[in-house]
């Protein structure tokens, strides 16, 4: 009896040693999780999308469409925020919420953000959810994890098996659809040349780029190719914000001065090409440099271009955010 224990205690090892242990999904736990919290949260209004987000509540809007195909909807200028599945606050667009999370500084830039929609850009679940919705709308939804990628797949189930993000849930209000990005942004800042600007002519220097001098310069003499020369300067959104500037007081007044920078007149290397043109020892953006490039000496102007010359899709920072045209008002000056 007892060689048959052992026998048979042999045998069952042997046994467990061959069984295989199965394969674990990419998502099974992330899966289950999520269907237990919808379990709990889920209610019979719900609204599944194709893709596997939920709408929980819906505003309807009443001007453009968001269509599937993004010929003539590929951006989208929303207010939105986003929370854990837990509650907790991820990202926003208001100040109420930055102060929630005590992270409000007046230089960040609060209000509505564009949106490009396409794979890369935009979570493929904050996609899914919005199509449907109208200009003027606010839209609510769950997203699971597997939608909250920048990939893109045919469907639920290949998210489910290739891709992996954060759950979420999202509140939307949907400001407008931009059709055309370059023509929104032209007219935004031809209407704000004309506002601010208004007796300086609508001439732009090229498509994209406003000049206006506001103090001529001493004389015609031109500058010399890579001779250093002396400014000071204001960057500004056209929301009037200050992002950056080497006047102490204006950087005092608008509460972005740093005890750690010293402020004064900054050296520049002049060249004949904007690309060439550097601040310190760096290169400066497009708009900045064709800016300096209409001045001569002791001039003071103003520059005011698109986004495509200054910090395009990706913005700058919490101060500047994605396709934001903006202004520099620069002095030439001694050291």
């Amino acid at each position: 009896m007892k060689k048959l224990t052992i026998y048979c205690a042999a045998a069952l090892l042997l046994l467990s040693g061959c069984a295989k242990t199965p394969a674990s999904g990419t998502n099974d736990a992330a899966k289950v999780y999520f269907a237990a919290w919808l379990e709990i949260n889920k209610a019979n209004d719900w609204v599944k999308t194709p893709l596997g987000c939920y709408i929980t509540a819906d505003e309807p809007g009443t001007g453009t469409e968001v269509v599937t195909d993004t010929t003539g909807n590929r951006y989208l200028w929303v207010e939105y925020t986003a929370t854990t599945l837990e509650g907790s606050l991820s990202t926003y667009t208001d100040a109420l919420s930055a102060r929630q999370m005590k992270a409000f500084h007046e230089s960040y830039y609060f209000g509505p953000r564009i949106w490009q929609r396409g794979e890369n850009t935009l979570y493929a679940g904050v996609e899914d959810a919005v199509i449907g919705m109208k200009e003027g709308g606010s839209r609510s939804f769950v997203m699971p994890g597997w939608l909250g990628t920048y990939s893109r797949y045919a469907d639920e189930a290949q998210y489910l098996s290739k891709a992996t993000g954060t759950a979420g849930i999202y509140s939307v209000r949907l400001v407008k659809v931009i059709p055309d990005l370059v023509a929104w942004e032209t007219d935004s800042l031809r209407s704000y040349y004309k506002r601010n600007f208004p007796s300086a002519g609508d001439k732009p220097v090229e498509e994209g780029l406003y000049y206006v001098c506001r103090h001529p310069r001493s004389n015609d003499l031109p500058f010399t190719a890579d001779s250093t020369y002396y400014i000071n300067y204001i960057g500004r959104c056209l929301d009037g914000r200050v992002f950056d500037t080497n006047i102490r007081d204006t950087a005092v007044f608008y509460g972005i001065w740093n005890s750690s920078r010293t402020y004064g007149p900054t050296a520049i290397k002049w060249a004949t090409t904007a690309d060439k043109i550097t601040m310190g020892s760096s290169s400066v953006i497009t708009g900045f440099a064709k800016t300096l490039l209409q001045m001569g000496r002791y001039e003071a102007g103003t520059g005011i271009f698109v986004s495509s010359m200054g910090y395009s899709g990706t913005g700058s920072g919490n101060t500047i955010p994605p396709f934001s045209p903006l202004r520099f008002d620069v002095e030439f000056c001694d050291k």
